[in-house]
């Protein structure tokens, strides 16, 4: 019985917290003015997410004609919560007289209740707050949910060009409905974005929580190129974009097509449906929706716990605490507090000296303890990356997916810094209500800063990580005019192997390219010929266990088997991982190769 009032309490909490947020998220384009500055809660896309981020966004007007002010916006965790989750988000920009600035604050994917949002102009908070509440991006793993077992719900974004109504019943129709097995409406989430797309975010994060984005022709057509390029590293970085009509794709999509109307662009991939009218769907072409919204959210199915991650990729070799040292130091510091210390001042007739001895010896003791810690331990902090990634080098893309991880003795003061472009999905089971969650904060004003409750001392912290950004480093690929190619590696790392598949389906192969050394390639004598590969071979290695996709030894097995590398392009195979920032400057970085597959054009005699 007592269990069942706990069930009912939490789900009435649960109701409560719901019916706050559909209400404040009514309060869409609220303006506040605070002297001089006027802040704009920008409408934000709703939905129950269970990865990626959330986006907040808020538009910063200054009216003042001569003075310059620091604005600073944030979002607080309201309530307790025996979980982990974030409490404090931040930003904070500079706006000069009479200028406009946007302030976009990003949830993590881990749970956040937050009704309002804090205001402070040049170092002075302000009385009155913001109303503006969190979206439900989530919240399934605060009240139990999926996290650390089952599947996540597939969340589609759309238009407002895009009938829901249509777009829902064609899915129901194709899928089923629980009891009849499939892809249940239960586990679909349709949201419609009420902001026109010249509006829409201009950051890929703003995207990553959702499957599939759903536009028509001429969304596509009206996009500012900001929006677009937005969109598009969404789709390379794994996302699934539906595009209803008739549309123009860029040209550089067509030679990675897997088949008609649909296009591989790097991890995601892109569906082009000729008609908007949903009735007039073809079966494959509902299929192929559902299929590849599912796709994309596969590496989100499930969260492992810290010691179930830590056991997949370890940070650390031995990671323990050092039990016999410890006891050993307890049973000295007893019988010193007790039986010594007590016999020595008997003799001594100085037994009032109990009243500093023993303070003093308990003290001792914890030096003891603390410097026993060190000198097993010491301060040396520890990271590890592994991470495939997809350079194409004709558009100057790279997007990249991998694992990361850090173990420090003593929590580092300043935290970590990641790009704005890097998505983080810590591996914490959230749903569990152990009463031992970490509250953690994030401040977006220079950079993504982890800034609090990310590393705990002698616990290791593990991350999955997407990342796509602009990248101008490559390989360059030339054939000569006796027919032969040379590699010239200008990645600024060394190459521990290089492969590369000649239009001819020629399999060509190079050892140890220092960086920025030029080499002769040479026939891979165990297979001279490559075949060709899936067209969604990339989009398998996506979804598939990611530290499984970014072993060397499947890398080697998958190019001789003809399951990865298409005609055109390379594989390398890195000394390190230089498409992803250091987190932790002067952490101790265990040496592990990376992957990256290469999309080039050859400069010719």
């Amino acid at each position: 019985m007592k269990q069942r009032r706990v069930h009912i309490r939490v789900a009435g909490r649960a109701l409560i917290v719901l019916g706050l947020m559909l209400a404040m998220s009514a309060a869409a384009a609220r303006a506040e003015r605070y002297g001089d500055i006027t802040v704009t809660t920008q409408s934000h896309a709703g939905g129950e997410t269970d990865h990626g981020y959330a986006e907040y966004t808020y538009n910063v007007t200054n009216d003042s004609k001569t003075a310059a002010h620091q604005v600073m916006l944030w979002m607080e965790h309201r309530g307790g919560s025996a979980s982990d989750h974030i409490y404090r988000i931040s930003q904070s920009i500079r706006v000069e007289p009479g200028a406009k600035g946007q302030i976009q604050l990003l949830q993590p994917p881990l749970p956040m209740y937050s009704s309002s949002v804090g205001v402070a102009i040049d170092g002075t908070e302000q009385r009155r707050q913001l109303v503006s509440g969190s979206v439900e991006h989530m919240q399934r793993f605060m009240w139990g949910g999926a996290g650390g077992g089952g599947t996540s719900d597939i969340a589609v974004m759309h238009t407002r060009s895009v009938n829901q109504s249509n777009l829902r019943s064609r899915i129901d129709a194709e899928f089923g409905t629980p009891s009849t097995g499939g892809w249940s409406p239960a586990e679909r989430q349709y949201v419609q974005n009420e902001l026109p797309v010249d509006a829409w975010p201009q950051s890929w994060l703003a995207y990553s929580r959702f499957d599939v984005i759903a536009v028509t022709g001429d969304d596509m057509r009206r996009m500012p190129a900001a929006v677009r390029d937005a969109i598009v590293s969404y789709v390379q970085i794994g996302g699934t974009l539906a595009v209803f009509g008739p549309w123009e794709a860029p040209v550089s999509w067509q030679r990675t097509t897997g088949a008609s109307q649909n296009y591989s662009v790097g991890f995601g991939r892109v569906i082009e449906i000729e008609t908007s009218d949903m009735s007039q769907w073809t079966t494959t072409q509902v299929r192929t929706f559902g299929n590849e919204a599912a796709q994309t959210s596969k590496p989100f199915d499930h969260r492992l716990s810290v010691k179930a991650a830590n056991n997949a990729f370890s940070v650390v070799d031995n990671l323990g605490v050092p039990v016999r040292g410890l006891f050993g130091l307890m049973l000295v510091f007893a019988v010193l507090i007790g039986p010594v210390n007590l016999v020595l001042l008997s003799k001594k007739k100085r037994r009032m000296w109990l009243l500093w001895t023993v303070p003093a010896i308990s003290l001792a003791a914890c030096g003891a303890v603390f410097t026993y810690n060190i000198f097993a331990e010491g301060w040396t902090v520890h990271s590890r990356t592994q991470t495939f990634t997809i350079l194409d080098q004709n558009t100057h893309r790279a997007a990249t997916i991998g694992w990361c991880a850090f173990y420090a003795p003593l929590a580092p003061g300043d935290g970590l810094h990641f790009s704005r472009q890097t998505e983080l999905n810590p591996q914490v089971q959230t749903h569990r209500y152990t009463g031992s969650g970490n509250a953690r904060s994030v401040d977006w004003t220079r950079d993504q800063h982890l800034a609090s409750g990310w590393i705990t001392s002698r616990v290791p912290a593990h991350f999955k990580l997407r990342k796509v950004d602009v990248e101008r480093r490559r390989v360059d690929i030339a054939q000569l005019s006796d027919g032969h190619f040379t590699a010239t590696n200008g990645l600024a790392v060394d190459i521990r192997e290089f492969y590369y598949a000649a239009e001819d389906g020629t399999l060509y192969h190079a050892a140890d390219i220092p960086a920025g050394e030029k080499v002769t390639l040479e026939i891979e004598a165990s297979h001279p010929k490559v075949g060709t590969p899936p067209a969604d071979a990339l989009r398998r290695l996506y979804s598939d266990d990611w530290l499984n996709a970014v072993k060397v030894e499947r890398i080697r097995d998958d190019i001789h088997r003809d399951r990865l590398l298409r005609r055109g392009d390379y594989v390398a195979i890195l000394e390190s991982t230089p498409f992803l920032e250091d987190a932790l400057p002067g952490a101790v970085a265990r040496p592990e190769p990376s992957v990256l597959y290469g999309i080039t054009t050859v400069v010719r005699p």
